[in-house]
């Protein structure tokens, strides 16, 4: 049974993760610079099978990483939601305000005519 440990609450994956990751990318792109058609098959089976497991281990990597901000983001959530409706009140309460003046605003509209009527 293995365990892993949970991710800290931060967006970013770990450096050592991050590290990691980077070196394989770069002994992958080592690995990718050699000439396939220069080696006999062995070695040429061997190469495309060490690249492969490379770029299994990277991705591996990635996912981690993108679990991490998964993770992350279900943490702050909650906070999201909460201020999602916040907002939804606040633009209620502008719009409740808004019909108000618009209201007053028309009323004295009103008795701006009947002041030019009597005028």
């Amino acid at each position: 049974m293995t365990t892993s440990k949970k991710p800290r609450s931060g967006a970013r994956p770990p450096a050592q993760m991050r590290q990691l990751k980077q070196e394989l990318e770069d002994v992958r792109g080592q690995l990718m610079l050699i000439d396939p058609d220069k080696l006999n098959d062995a070695d040429r089976l061997a190469l495309s099978e060490q690249i492969f497991h490379l770029s299994l281990a990277i991705n591996a990597l990635r996912n981690a990483a993108l679990e991490s901000l998964s993770e992350a983001f279900k943490a702050e959530l909650p906070a999201f939601e909460s201020a999602a409706a916040q907002l939804r009140d606040d633009l209620a309460r502008v719009q409740a305000s808004v019909e108000v003046i618009r209201a007053v605003a028309g009323v004295f509209g009103i008795f701006g005519n009947i002041a030019k009527l009597l005028a």
